[in-house]
């Protein structure tokens, strides 16, 4: 199961997670869709993945000021 987090900062997640010694699927990186994400599974096996809208994102949960 992979749970969604928009508005949650990619980057500080990620750091966390290897602080913490958490399984990182996939580190911070953006992706063309205009989603900058991180992949973190959970001890209990869930995904999560947690990321901010960046360019080119289209539509009403584009990033503000564009």
């Amino acid at each position: 199961m992979q749970i969604r987090l928009l508005g949650v900062d990619p980057d500080a997640v990620e750091a966390r997670a290897q602080a913490t010694g958490a399984t990182l699927i996939s580190g911070a990186r953006d992706k063309g869709h205009g989603w900058r994400e991180v992949l973190v599974r959970d001890p209990d096996g869930y995904e999560w993945a947690a990321g901010v809208l960046i360019a080119p994102a289209k539509g009403p949960l584009r990033p503000t000021g564009e």
